[in-house]
């Protein structure tokens, strides 16, 4: 190197050599060539040692030290890893529409970036066998790729004059270099940790100065539009947000903590300027250096309007055919997740409509393990098929494989899983019950909880079955077998007590668990010494029954009956207050007319009561006079008119019940959840997440049943709709065309 000559020179490729890298020792040299072949050369004796026949032209090769893997991109658009010991194929990737121009391993040998002619970059995960995420910016193809010491960046040479440094944590671009007036070859970090040199087909090295690697103290406007950056900076100093110059101003980085022009107009609920510059264009989400979207702002600061109108503007961006500016939008906005669900927005159901991810190009066959529809958790984003299905020939179906887009906690109990299942409980926007994800979510953690949930209904029950028996004959046994499943039950509330806090007292079910515990331990005392127990035993029956009612939330098929009983008690509340003034007013109409003013209970309620229910016994009457009269009134009021008012007043609440379903199933099972959660969580578990997996057959549809007439109506409508929708959209697709041929025709004609 010191005498700057060519030590050997070797030509053994029957074909063009196009790239070399050395392996672990330095003593040897890996060459890929389009004669198909990878041959490895002693350079000292200036041998080759071994050929691997790869099948394929090879344009780039890179080495692994720490696995002793190599790794060569292909003609055919593929990622080939092998031992460099075995020549053992270790991994194929597919996803490049064109050639891989670039390949460089992580230091850790579980990663690998490749870089290609279709213009993207992919980052593979080796031990998973599946791509983890892609980078999309670049206008042409990518011709080299480098990544930082540190593993945070990764630099990309492009064919459109560019060279773009990718930020790999947060999986977005963070920088473009602009300079070079022709196509950059190739490019390399300087090991200052402080440089990136690249070469150009204009004939020129540059050497750009980056100071600090990690970018936190760049000065931002190099890196950026000057004008743009400076007029953010102006705009947002004079608090003049009007003189934002464009749309790309929102996106200007300002300060170490990386925070953009959006994040403040966010954070100061300025919707106008904001809906001002995103007419007709896409926002696009970045996290700050504290990893969250001008979206989490919005939410903390209680801007709901400029929550909302972000939301919809990710409802547009995964509705459109960009899947990786759908990938980079939802990946900024992970952190903020638990946050979006707790803004309880009206779009929020939306929103999480479009957090199910799935590649619709794939579609597998096979025969599942479980009934479909199923969903389980997974510590792996990509879709491993074993997991799903077997294959089994003539009886395989076609199936399809999706995923939640963000991780969620895993762990039962953790305090993260608290705070999600609590957050979830507490939102506001009951749609969200109606969404694929909380029905997958309620149902695996339901599967999970079962024994535990079975366990808590199961004492509920016995409990009431020892109250009875002790209740007809008095047993020591029994009564220490009662004071023990008391003794958990209460147990079981004091848990709950410690995690909730005083707000454990706002709801009406805690009070009564409390109450009934304690007054069910004091039972057997009372009738073991023949307390005068008569109102005590049938206050103590009481509580324990309705809360043995609770239990049927474990089924379901009865969960949804419990919910319906609670919620037609509620619809007729009113209604009652009126039944009992009517009866109460006729019987007080029949007192004043029996001539002696006995106000009794049976001549105040009973029989007015007894009319309202059939039994006209008491309206033995022959001749016609004003006590005829008002029971004859009476008996048209309370019983045609006010039970017809209760039959359609239920029938009504039936209806809106069928509607209201799906809310108040999957409403009760996280309610339940979190109860029982709250019970695990006295083991401590440590935070943990994954995500949740979902396996359908290809184009499922749900059974039919009869719902009832509104909620059949109801659907024809949302049917209607969709297909409105649809239309719609595709005459506004056709003016726009017509428009644009118009206005084409007019520039010819002005010409």
């Amino acid at each position: 190197m010191n005498d700057r000559k060519i030590e050997n020179k070797h030509k053994e490729h029957e074909n063009q050599s196009r790239c070399a890298c050395f392996d672990s020792t330095g003593e040897y040299v890996l060459s890929g060539s389009l004669d198909h072949t990878v041959k490895v050369w002693n350079i000292k004796k200036g041998t080759i040692e071994k050929t691997y026949d790869i099948g394929c032209s090879i344009h780039t090769i890179d080495f692994n030290k720490t696995k002793n893997f190599f790794a060569i991109g292909t003609n055919k658009n593929e990622v080939l890893i092998y031992k460099y010991n075995s020549g053992e194929l270790v991994a194929r990737f597919c996803g490049h529409k064109k050639s891989i121009s670039s390949v460089k391993f992580f230091s850790d040998g579980n990663f690998i970036a490749s870089g290609s002619y279709d213009a993207l970059i992919k980052i593979w995960n080796i031990n998973e066998q599946s791509e983890e995420y892609t980078l999309s910016g670049h206008k042409r193809d990518v011709q080299s790729i480098c990544i930082s010491f540190d593993e945070k960046f990764i630099a990309s040479a492009s064919e459109d004059f560019t060279i773009k440094i990718w930020n790999t944590i947060e999986r977005r671009e963070e920088h473009t270099l602009i300079g070079h007036t022709m196509q950059v070859q190739s490019l390399e970090f300087c090991s200052d940790r402080k440089s990136l040199a690249s070469v150009s087909s204009d004939g020129t090295l540059r050497l750009w100065k980056l100071e600090d690697i990690t970018f936190d103290e760049t000065n931002n406007e190099l890196y950026q539009n000057p004008p743009d950056f400076f007029n953010a900076i102006s705009s947002l100093g004079s608090k003049r947000h009007d003189r934002l110059s464009s749309f790309q101003s929102l996106n200007i980085v300002i300060g170490m903590h990386k925070f953009t022009v959006l994040h403040f107009l966010a954070y100061l609920g300025d919707l106008k300027i904001i809906e001002r510059f995103a007419k007709n264009k896409t926002l696009i989400m970045r996290s700050d250096y504290f990893q969250h979207t001008p979206i989490y702002y919005s939410i903390k600061r209680k801007h709901h309007k400029v929550t909302k109108f972000l939301l919809n503007q990710l409802c547009i961006i995964s509705s459109g055919s960009d899947k990786y500016l759908y990938e980079q939008n939802f990946y900024a906005i992970r952190k903020d997740f638990t946050s979006i669900i707790e803004s309880s927005s009206v779009l929020l159901d939306c929103f999480l409509s479009k957090c199910i991810y799935s590649n619709k190009v794939d579609l597998f066959f096979g025969v599942p393990y479980k009934s479909l529809p199923y969903a389980f958790i997974n510590k792996k984003t990509s879709f491993n098929t074993i997991d799903y299905f077997a294959y089994k020939g003539a009886d395989n179906v076609p199936l399809v494989l999706k995923r939640f887009f963000f991780e969620i906690p895993s762990a039962i109990g953790s305090k993260a899983s608290l705070n999600f299942i609590k957050t979830i409980n507490e939102c506001k926007n009951e749609e969200i019950y109606r969404t694929e994800f909380i029905k997958y979510f309620a149902r695996t953690r339901w599967r999970s909880l079962s024994l535990l949930i079975y366990f808590n209904t199961f004492m509920l029950w016995f409990n009431l079955v020892l109250i009875v028996i002790i209740i007809n004959s008095f047993s020591l046994q029994v009564s220490i077998c009662l004071w023990l499943i008391n003794i958990i039950l209460i147990i079981w509330e004091i848990i709950q007590m410690s995690e909730i806090g005083y707000t454990y007292f706002k709801e009406l079910w805690n009070i009564i668990d409390i109450l009934r515990g304690l007054l069910t331990m004091l039972l057997p005392i009372y009738i073991y010494y023949r307390i005068d127990t008569q109102y005590f035993i049938w206050f103590v029956v009481l509580l324990n029954t309705l809360r043995g009612v609770t239990g049927f939330r474990a089924a379901d098929s009865t969960r949804y009956y419990v919910r319906l009983i609670f919620e037609s008690l509620k619809s007729i509340l009113s209604f009652l207050l009126i039944f009992i003034y009517s009866t109460l007013s006729f019987g007080l109409l029949r007192v004043s007319l029996l001539g002696q003013f006995s106000v009794t209970f049976e001549n105040l309620w009973a029989v007015s009561f007894d009319l309202a229910v059939g039994e006209p016994d008491s309206m033995n009457m022959k001749d016609f006079d004003m006590l005829y009269f008002t029971f004859f009134f009476a008996v048209i009021f309370n019983l045609i008119l006010m039970l017809n008012m209760i039959v359609s007043l239920l029938g009504d609440t039936f209806d809106e019940f069928q509607m209201m379903a799906d809310i108040f199933n999957y409403e009760e099972m996280i309610h339940t959840i979190l109860e029982m959660e709250y019970i695990v969580s006295i083991t401590c578990p440590k935070d943990k997440y994954s995500y949740l997996h979902i396996c359908e057959s290809e184009g499922h549809i749900k059974k039919k049943v009869w719902k009832g007439k509104i909620l059949n109506f109801e659907m024809h409508l949302m049917k209607t709709e969709k297909n409105l929708v649809s239309t719609i959209r595709k005459i506004d697709d056709r003016i726009e065309l017509m428009e644009s041929k118009i206005n084409l025709i007019l520039k010819r004609v002005m010409k």
